[in-house]
């Protein structure tokens, strides 16, 4: 064993290195690179590791180091490594029909892929090859089982979006599984025989939603099969599509109608509405609801069984007859949609015709016509209601409880037109208190009420 070991230079590209029995001189590149590799916490693999990578395992003491390779010491037997790369215990891998890819707890499916194979996001080996999919993207999956690159330093999270974001808190109350927002998955996660619903909740008897479907989420965590070819990717109709352009256009996040996620995405605090974009405030519109959109861009719960279909009013029917005469879009009656459905810059107003994107702005440009801005102003203001510019005026719209009404009212619920106080007190109907607004007159257009349920319907974006 050598008791001594000692660097220095030889000269100004040869590191001697010295031991107690004498002197070696070694001019190789790579030996210097995989010192200094593990010098930084890394462990090399035997096959994969990037040579011209820089390790990142800054505060990780286990999982992967972003070069192919893992942090050290590693964790113990009986603890799992968690996606912060610390040891814990307490975590039951799932790889239930996986043979390969991430265990949900830091770890990795067994028994892997062989070389030449990549591992697909459902878990299985391809030997067909994987075009990894990073266009756009800095982090996360490849969708062929590996991490786009550079990757994110250290203090830094991916996104859903694969965007490196220094702050990002975790969404995870009332979520045991599933995304986190952050890039992450949501803990404890579910036990073996268990998936997760969109939800975030691990079920036992949760029926998989395949039934016209080849590729795409199936509603219970998992994926629907086969899945897609190389080359293919997945739209939102669950069909494998060989050319397929992302639909962003006027939107910051949601679907982009290939499979993938409109960037930026949200931040912490934000969803991401109907519309495809980030709004502060979305409460789920789920009471007496079993199925459906909740309004905020996500799905009620349980869901339906396999055979069922989902009405409007969000209940599960054994037998539905799709009715989309005159529409073009929107609800069809039986949880699915009219075709052929709004361009990125369209959204689908009540009668299910394509309308021209609403926004705030538009919607501002009928209240400040209205003299809305001239009363409601100052310090106390009517009703507690301060419009005197546009911004003030959507931070006290949309979300917000109506003072006037008992039990209480939202001003704006962003998606749902048919509860909101605002278009209520505009039309003058199921008035709380007081009188219809503006006071005194003129009132509001047919045609200006309807683009203000518009904007409501679409998520009320900013």
């Amino acid at each position: 064993m050598y008791t001594h070991l000692r660097l220095t230079w030889c000269s100004s590209a040869v590191i001697c290195l010295y031991v107690f029995f004498g002197t070696a001189c070694i001019d190789n590149p790579e030996f210097w690179r995989a010192l200094h590799r593990k010098h930084n916490g890394h462990v090399d693999n035997d096959a994969g590791v990037d040579a011209g990578c820089e390790p990142s395992c800054y505060d990780r003491e286990c999982g992967p180091d972003g070069c192919g390779g893992s942090c050290a010491p590693g964790c113990e037997e009986g603890a799992t490594c968690n996606d912060d790369g610390q040891c814990e215990a307490g975590c039951t891998p799932c790889c239930t029909d996986r043979e390969c890819g991430p265990d949900g707890c830091g770890g990795t499916c067994a028994p892997g892929c062989q070389s030449g194979e990549t591992c697909s996001d459902t878990g299985q080996c391809m030997t067909t090859g994987c075009t990894p999919q990073c266009t756009g993207r800095e982090c996360g999956s490849d969708g062929c089982g590996g991490t786009c690159a550079p990757g994110c330093d250290s203090g830094e999270t991916c996104n859903d979006a694969g965007q490196c974001v220094t702050t990002c808190t975790p969404q995870c109350t009332g979520r045991e599984c599933g995304p986190d927002g952050c890039g992450g998955t949501c803990a404890p996660g579910c036990a073996g025989g268990e998936t997760c619903t969109d939800d975030g909740e691990c079920v036992t008897g949760c029926t998989p939603q395949c039934n016209g479907r080849e590729c795409g989420p199936d509603g219970c965590g998992g994926t629907c099969a086969p899945g897609c070819a190389n080359g293919e990717t997945c739209n939102d109709a669950g069909e494998c599509v060989t050319e397929c352009t992302p639909q962003c256009s006027g939107r910051e996040c949601g679907s982009d109608g290939c499979g993938g996620t409109c960037a930026p995405g949200c931040d912490a605090g934000e969803s991401c509405n109907d519309a495809g974009q980030c709004v502060a405030v979305c409460t789920p519109q789920c009471t007496g609801r079993e199925c459906g959109p909740d309004g905020c861009g996500g799905t009620c719960a349980p869901g339906c069984a396999s055979g069922e279909s989902c009405s409007d009013a969000g209940q599960c029917v054994a037998a539905c007859t799709p009715n989309c005469t005159g529409r073009e879009c929107g609800p069809d009656g039986c949880g699915g949609s009219c075709a052929p459905g709004c361009g990125a810059d369209e959204v689908c107003d009540a009668s299910g015709t394509c309308q021209p994107s609403v926004t705030f702005a538009d919607v501002w440009d009928i209240l400040s016509m209205s003299r809305c801005p001239s009363c409601h102003t100052g310090g106390s203001p009517p009703a507690g209601l301060n419009l005197s510019s546009e911004s003030t005026a959507f931070a006290m719209l949309v979300g917000v409880t109506a003072s006037e009404c008992s039990p209480s009212r939202s001003r704006v619920a962003p998606g749902n037109p048919d509860s909101s106080y605002l278009v209520n007190k505009l039309a003058g109907t199921d008035l709380c208190a007081g009188q219809r607004m503006p006071l005194g007159g003129p009132f509001l257009s047919a045609a200006e009420l309807e683009l203000i349920s518009t904007w409501i319907a679409s998520g009320a974006p900013r």
